[in-house]
């Protein structure tokens, strides 16, 4: 299978992997593996901000990219993360009940993540950000701190911490939150907030230690002293703060947002990189670049030849993957290249995603181009 962005589908594509909308307190089923994509099925993508999805073409058939997190886990994380910020909106607390289910799903991801590898991305896109973002942060968060060679209590405190690190949120009025244009100097100062006020509703309920308290509280400071709330800078920020601003930032760019579209991983991977010493801990970014994979199995590349090309597996060296090359010549289609391993590819290097409609004829992705597939009819 391979990944391909919304805007790159086209009616007649076969989906490779069942689509999920994370939707109030269940998932909502969009597609089934299998399914011909039509023009309606694509637009009721994009109105619930599902950004792209796996399809199956000739060549990708036996390409099969890694899930880090199981679904059942996701749903329940994403459903739970939900129930404690519906709580805070009524109760302005969270109750013994609520951190209980909390701290069973930070468990639940621990005990998941310490079975991978690295860390894989993974490049659907759910809507309700808040509430996948909680996931997402967490499911970074837990990693890195596995990396550091955490016990599993403080990898379980790490991923409360991240789960409820915008619980604040709910204090913000939803029109400064969802707003697309730039915000102004009077609303930043209120999101500014949110640290704190997540910290206060957490008090009021009593049931959360100091610990996740402060790094819920620390989450925006930057290394050199010019986040917030307080300013911190470097040591003085504790260091699960460090750790969560260096996964709550890499998330955040590589998701949607009313004001622009979502980075690809190797873009973000590239901004926490340049901003290293300067907002995110040198030591917690060299961690995280360690472990994250900025070309995810069944991702397109486009090499410094000219080739396009999709990750097939990961080298030690994520930055240069086994890649199945097409586009080569008419005698050879297809191609599989080591760029770790093998000589005669040693000066060639991924330039970038290889998403560029110049490169690659995407209408050879659909299985029957002839048809239309909104009405059921054969176009003449």
């Amino acid at each position: 299978m391979i990944y391909l962005p919304i805007e790159l589908l086209k009616p007649g594509m076969v989906v490779a992997r069942a689509v999920e909308s994370y939707s109030d307190s269940f998932s909502l089923p969009l597609l089934n593996k299998g399914q011909i994509l039509t023009d309606s099925i694509i637009r009721r993508l994009v109105s619930r901000n599902i950004h792209g999805c796996f399809i199956d073409t000739d060549f990708t058939k036996d390409i099969e990219p890694g899930c880090i997190i199981a679904p059942a886990l996701k749903k329940k994380t994403i459903s739970g993360v939900k129930k404690v910020f519906d709580e805070v909106l009524v109760e302005k607390k969270v109750s013994k009940e609520s951190m209980r289910l909390v701290l069973e799903i930070s468990e639940e991801l621990v005990l998941q993540i310490l079975e991978n590898e690295e860390l894989l991305i993974d490049l659907q896109n759910y809507d309700n950000y808040t509430y996948r973002h909680s996931l997402s942060v967490a499911v970074f968060s837990i990693a890195i701190g596995h990396k550091l060679q955490y016990s599993t209590s403080l990898l379980m405190q790490l991923a409360t911490s991240a789960l409820l690190h915008d619980l604040g949120k709910t204090d913000v009025p939803i029109e400064i939150i969802n707003k697309p244009g730039r915000l102004t100097e009077e609303e930043y100062e209120i999101i500014k907030q949110h640290p704190q006020m997540a910290v206060n509703r957490l008090k009021e309920g009593g049931h959360v230690s100091d610990l996740v308290l402060n790094s819920i509280l620390n989450h925006h400071e930057r290394y050199n002293g010019t986040g917030y709330p307080k300013g911190l800078s470097e040591i003085d920020i504790p260091v699960y703060g460090r750790i969560l601003a260096v996964a709550d930032v890499y998330d955040a760019l590589t998701s949607f947002r009313p004001y622009r579209r979502p980075w690809y991983p190797d873009a973000a991977i590239d901004y926490i990189r340049n901003y290293k010493g300067i907002y995110f801990d040198p030591a917690i970014v060299d961690v995280f670049t360690n472990i994250v994979v900025p070309y995810p199995v069944g991702t397109m590349v486009e090499l410094s030849n000219g080739c396009p090309a999709i990750v097939i597996r990961n080298n030690v060296d994520k930055m240069r993957p086994v890649l199945r090359m097409f586009n080569v010549d008419d005698d050879t289609p297809f191609r599989e290249v080591d760029l770790m391993n093998d000589a005669e590819f040693e000066n060639i290097r991924i330039t970038s995603l290889g998403y560029n409609s110049n490169i690659v004829d995407y209408n050879s992705f659909i299985v029957q181009p002839e048809m239309d597939y909104d009405t059921g009819t054969i176009n003449s």
